[in-house]
């Protein structure tokens, strides 16, 4: 069993289709909640590969601007954003490479979680760990 506690935090993006456009904004940010199980498929002295699988449940929130009015001049008039609160079950999986000494290990797993058919989140971790 490996229970673990993770936070998300977008720095904020616009459309990737229209990247100029400065009327277009989003953010998001979760916290993980998960439980899962690991299988090391490859151990030896010098390094291990394990992949992590399990529920997530997620908390957090979502942003994005919502509407922007102009006057008859271009000038912006308003802006009204929405702020959605999101609580999902969902999935994670995680691929990790571990190397290390007899007393520092490093690890770095590729993640995704996912609340549908395909993840919704993917992201690249480095870990350093102490063996006690």
């Amino acid at each position: 069993m490996n229970p673990r506690l993770s936070y998300f935090q977008s720095l904020g993006q616009t459309n990737y289709l229209d990247p100029g456009n400065p009327d277009d904004f989003s953010s998001y940010s979760a916290v993980f909640v998960e439980c899962g199980l690991f299988y090391s498929f490859v151990k030896n002295k010098k390094v291990e590969i394990t992949l992590n699988a399990g529920p997530s449940g997620v908390f957090g929130n979502s942003s994005y601007l919502e509407m922007v009015a102009y006057d008859g001049n271009g000038n912006k008039t308003q802006e009204r954003f929405n702020n959605e609160h999101i609580t999902n079950m969902a999935y994670f999986t995680d691929l990790e490479f571990s190397w290390g000494k007899r007393k520092v290990v490093n690890t770095l797993a590729i993640k995704a979680t996912g609340m549908y058919i395909y993840p919704e989140f993917l992201g690249i971790v480095y870990k350093i760990g102490f063996r006690l």
